[in-house]
């Protein structure tokens, strides 16, 4: 039974059943994602920021486009979904930005007013 069993164990090391090298490797998995996710919402916020200091406002559409363009080039990912949501992290009523509706009716972002 003891040789059973050690030959059981090194069978499961070598076909990473052992419950410590999974967790290990999603750990190292789930890692990676957060450093791309706080990477490309560093590289929308940057932007974001760029873009309307320079311009006071950017098309909603045009600031997705871009910003996924972006984290794509610098990273490596960068869906839309992904920008869209840190698009709205960044335009939610305690951010800086805010998004409103241009006199074409057109999704815009641009600086929060600050009301007094």
């Amino acid at each position: 039974m003891n040789v059973i069993a050690i030959d059981k164990l090194h069978e499961n090391e070598v076909s990473n059943y052992m419950r410590e090298k999974i967790i290990s490797k999603t750990a190292k998995k789930e890692d990676t994602e957060v450093q791309i996710s706080v990477e490309n919402y560093t590289l929308a916020k940057l932007w974001l920021i760029k873009e309307i200091d320079s311009r006071e406002y950017v098309l909603f559409s045009e600031a997705l486009d871009c910003i996924s363009f972006e984290c794509r080039e610098k990273t490596g990912h960068g869906s839309q979904q992904s920008v869209r949501q840190y698009v709205n992290t960044l335009t939610c009523v305690s951010a800086p930005f805010e998004i409103v509706k241009n006199d074409k009716g057109k999704k815009i972002i641009r600086r929060r007013e600050i009301k007094s």
